[in-house]
């Protein structure tokens, strides 16, 4: 859908195909090519693989008996990857039954967990292999090593982090009983179809970022949400700047902050020369602010105080955007707010809009908080 900025009047309402799609389409950074992928249920259920450009393409659907969940997925130069994991849905419990879409997913560790590798030229699913199970909700980045497939995620050993996401779990008293994700690289062989797994950050991280010109290829940097405790006892409490050759850096405010989004400086070629931007809350104060971190040591370079609380989101999105008139360039722009997702865990808090300290507290739990934020201005800090 898109909507008049101005007057928020609804311009255009695009049908989107499937019933059940991804939270985070991919566009490629050389061709600016965007591709997706959606879920039909039904009487015969398929994933759709399709491009969005001046006519829409479905290059591939695959037809499956039980669709499983898929937040996000994979692309590369050459492929789309969709891994399978084993938390699927019943289509017909959709149909005729009387639980909720969530309550028809199931978890069952004894299917694996299956990586669907789609060829983007033909469209045809040149690979399938298996695994042990395990549960994502985002990729980090993936890519292309010779004859092998590269597919970093932000990895759970099972879909229980889903349940503990719901809201009668989170309004408990601290410590909260969350599980902690870690950086999983699997490596797919595109000769014999082996798959192998190693652990690259074993601490927690999740909704990562990378800088957009290195989606879908080699890259060295990601930054995500993080934890001070393993297994996390509150909210993400940290950003944390994974590095791929040396040791990872992190942030740790005095208050909670949101998915990061890196925006990158124009006209530079560095993979870490910009700002990274996160909405912090305070639940001491009930007062939020847009923080902007230089994205190479991690430290603060400004803040904007918003005097008020922005209810707490776990997706934010970037105005930067690819190009294929120079690959190089990210146009700058004014940051935006956080866009809502519609995730388990800020929707009840999300649409009541503010939620009583004590209420703050129970969700972020207690600790070393109030630190008066520092006025200051992204003016002179953001591309531009």
């Amino acid at each position: 859908m898109k909507f008049d900025p101005e007057t928020l009047e609804t311009l255009v309402v695009e049908d989107e195909p499937g019933d059940v799609t991804t939270a985070h389409p991919y566009i490629d950074p050389d061709t600016s090519e965007k591709i997706s992928y959606a879920a039909e249920l039904g009487r015969s259920c398929s994933y759709e693989i399709y491009l969005e450009g001046r006519e829409r393409e479905t290059p591939a659907k695959i037809t499956v008996e039980e669709p499983a969940y898929m937040h996000s997925f994979a692309a590369t130069e050459s492929y789309v990857v969709l891994v399978e994991f084993p938390y699927r849905i019943d289509p017909f419990d959709t149909a005729f039954g009387s639980s909720t879409v969530a309550e028809c997913y199931s978890w069952n560790s004894d299917k694996g967990t299956r990586f669907l590798v789609v060829e983007r030229g033909s469209g045809e699913v040149v690979l399938e292999p298996r695994a042990e199970a395990f549960f994502a909700f985002h990729h980090v980045n993936n890519y292309e090593d010779d004859d092998r497939l590269v597919i970093d995620v932000a990895a759970y050993p099972d879909a229980e982090v889903i349940d503990e996401l719901y809201l009668d779990r989170v309004r408990r008293e601290p410590p909260l009983e969350l599980s902690g994700a870690e950086i999983r690289r699997t490596h797919v062989d595109l000769a014999s179809g082996d798959v192998e797994h190693k652990t690259l950050y074993p601490s927690h991280f999740e909704l990562p970022r990378v800088h957009p010109y290195r989606w879908g290829r080699r890259y060295r940097y990601a930054y995500g949400v993080g934890n001070e405790e393993s297994p996390p006892e509150t909210m993400s409490n940290q950003l944390v700047k994974y590095d791929s050759e040396e040791e990872a850096t992190t942030w740790t405010p005095e208050c909670f902050p949101s998915e990061p989004v890196f925006e990158p400086r124009p006209d530079r070629d560095g993979e870490d020369d910009g700002v990274v931007l996160t909405v912090v809350l305070d639940p001491e104060t009930e007062e939020s602010a847009l923080v902007a971190l230089d994205a190479e040591s991690m430290e603060e370079v400004a803040r904007a105080d918003v005097e008020q609380t922005v209810p707490f989101e776990s997706t934010a999105v970037s105005t930067a955007k690819p190009t294929n008139r120079n690959p190089r360039r990210c146009h700058p722009s004014v940051p935006r707010e956080p866009v809502r997702e519609r995730p388990l865990i800020t929707s009840g808090l999300g649409a009541r809009g503010f939620e009583p300290r004590s209420s703050l507290r129970r969700w972020f739990g207690s600790g070393p908080r109030g630190r008066p934020f520092e006025p200051s201005s992204l003016a002179g800090v953001l591309p531009g």
